[in-house]
């Protein structure tokens, strides 16, 4: 068993990496809209989705949303991802 559920459930190591990613990004804006108290027309309004993209957004759709899709998001959010790169267990 590894530190990265995503591998541990069959995906590839790259996979893993990149979903393992996308949630740690989801989690953080989910934190924020969840402090700001937005609703889905204060998420639509403060980073420019329509309202179907909102609701991903707010229902945590992995899928739908790429790492760079998720920066753009957190630095309209006033946050910010920082990268450590290591060498692979």
């Amino acid at each position: 068993m590894s530190m990265n559920v995503w591998k541990d459930i069959g995906f590839s190591p790259a996979e893993a990496q990149d979903l393992e990613m996308r949630a740690r990004m989801l989690m953080a804006l989910d934190e924020f809209i969840a402090q700001k108290k937005l609703t889905r027309n204060g998420v639509t309004k403060l980073f420019g989705l329509a309202p179907a993209r909102a609701t991903d957004l707010m229902k945590s759709r992995i899928n739908e949303f790429s790492l760079k899709d998720l920066i753009k998001l957190l630095a309209k959010a006033g946050l910010r991802a920082d990268i450590t790169i290591r060498k692979a267990a």
